[in-house]
C-alpha cells in the first residue's frame, strides 16, 4: 500500500516569509521559502504562495516519499507561482519499491506559467518489454526473425506479412531487415530491395519450432522476433496440450535470446478446427503476461481479432490472401514500430 502524506501546509506572509513545518509528510512553503520535510509517507502538496512576494521564486515540492516494503513512492504536487515570480517546478518523483514494483512518480515535469507541473508516471522495475529496453540499433537496420509455419513462409501470397511489415517501415522512415535460412518474396517493395529471409515452415508445429529457437549462429541473431505458430497443431492427435508446448517455446525463445524482443502472435481463423484455434488463442495473453512480469522482453500482438475470415483467408480456408496478410503485417507494426529507428 501507498503510505498518506501529511495533510498540514505552511503558508507564506506578505514579502514570502518561510512556511511552517508541516505534520508527516508537511507540505513545504512558496514564494522563496524551503518545504517542508516529508516523512515516511507520499509527498508533500507544494504550498500556496503569498501574493506579497514580488519577484520571489516559486514553491519548490515536497521531498518525495520512500516506498514501503514492495510499495510505490508518489510524486509531490507542483507549487503555484507566486504573482511575479517564476513558474512553480514539479515534485521529485517518490521512490519505487522492491525489485518489480512499480514507483508512481517519474519525471518531474516543468509546470506552464501559474500553474505547477503535474509529475509524469515512471516505468517499474525491469518486467515486460517497457522502460529502456531498446532492442534496435540506433543506425543499422533492426533485424528481425519471422519464425513459424507456413502462414509466415507465404502460401498462398509469396511475403505472407513480411511485405506490409517492411511497407509499413518504410513508410514511417525506419529501418528493418528479415533474417533467416529461408528465402521467397517480391525483389522490390516501394523502389527498395525486399530482403527475402525468414524462418517459416510449411507444415511445421509448435515443437518443430525448437531448433529454430535453441541456436545463436550468425544467420539467427535477431532483435525481434515474430512467432505465428499453432495452426498445425489444431488438428491430429494432442491439440490440446497445443498451450502448454507453446508456453514451453516462448521459455526456450526467450531464454536463449534475453535481449531480444519475442512478438508472440494469437493465431488467424483456422474456420474447420475453430474450438481449438480459440483454446491456444486464449492461453496467449497469460503465457505474454506472465512471462513478462518476470522481466523476459516478450508482447502480443493479435493477428485474430478483427481478422475477416469471409474476405482475408483464401480459397484453401486455411491461409490468408493478401488482404489477410497486409492485416497481420499491421498488427505486427503496430506493436514493434515503438522500438524501430
Amino acid at each position: 500500500m501507498q503510505a498518506v502524506g501529511g495533510t498540514s501546509a505552511g503558508q507564506v506572509g506578505t514579502g514570502g516569509s518561510t512556511g511552517g513545518s508541516g505534520g508527516t509528510g508537511a507540505t513545504g512553503g512558496a514564494s522563496g521559502t524551503t518545504s517542508g520535510s516529508g516523512g515516511t509517507g507520499a509527498a508533500g502538496e507544494g504550498g500556496t504562495p503569498g501574493t506579497g512576494g514580488g519577484s520571489g521564486t516559486a514553491a519548490l515540492g515536497g521531498h518525495p516519499a520512500i516506498a514501503g516494503s514492495g510499495g510505490s513512492g508518489v510524486s509531490g504536487g507542483g507549487g503555484t507561482p507566486a504573482a511575479g515570480g517564476m513558474t512553480s517546478l514539479g515534485g521529485r518523483p517518490g521512490m519505487g519499491g522492491r525489485a518489480g514494483s512499480t514507483a508512481t512518480g517519474g519525471r518531474s515535469s516543468m509546470g506552464g506559467t501559474g500553474n505547477g507541473g503535474a509529475p509524469a508516471a515512471g516505468s517499474g522495475g525491469s518486467a515486460g518489454s517497457g522502460g529502456d529496453f531498446a532492442p534496435c540499433p540506433a543506425t543499422d537496420p533492426c533485424k528481425i526473425l519471422p519464425l513459424g509455419d507456413s502462414i509466415t513462409f507465404g502460401i498462398q501470397y509469396e511475403g505472407a506479412y513480411r511485405v506490409e511489415l517492411f511497407h509499413k517501415a518504410l513508410a514511417d522512415g525506419k529501418k528493418i531487415t528479415y533474417v533467416g535460412s529461408q528465402t521467397n518474396g517480391p525483389s522490390m517493395v516501394d523502389n527498395m530491395p525486399f530482403p527475402k529471409s525468414h524462418e517459416g515452415h510449411s507444415g511445421y508445429t509448435i515443437d518443430q519450432m525448437k531448433p529454430f529457437a535453441m541456436t545463436t549462429d550468425v544467420p539467427y541473431m535477431p532483435n525481434i522476433i515474430t512467432l505465428h505458430i499453432g495452426t498445425n497443431d489444431t488438428y491430429g492427435s494432442t491439440p490440446s496440450g497445443a498451450p502448454m508446448r507453446l508456453q514451453a517455446l516462448v521459455d526456450l525463445i526467450t531464454s536463449t535470446y534475453p535481449n531480444t524482443l519475442l512478438v508472440v502472435a494469437k493465431i488467424v481463423p483456422y474456420p474447420s478446427q475453430a474450438a481449438n484455434v480459440k483454446l491456444i488463442n486464449d492461453s496467449i495473453p497469460d503465457t505474454v503476461n506472465s512471462r513478462a512480469m518476470q522481466g523476459k522482453h516478450v508482447v502480443m500482438a493479435d493477428c485474430f481479432t478483427g481478422f475477416m475470415t469471409s474476405s482475408m483467408l483464401s480459397s484453401d480456408s486455411i491461409h490468408p490472401n493478401q488482404t489477410g496478410y497486409n492485416f497481420m503485417g499491421d498488427q505486427f507494426y503496430a506493436v514493434i514500430s515503438k522500438y524501430l529507428h
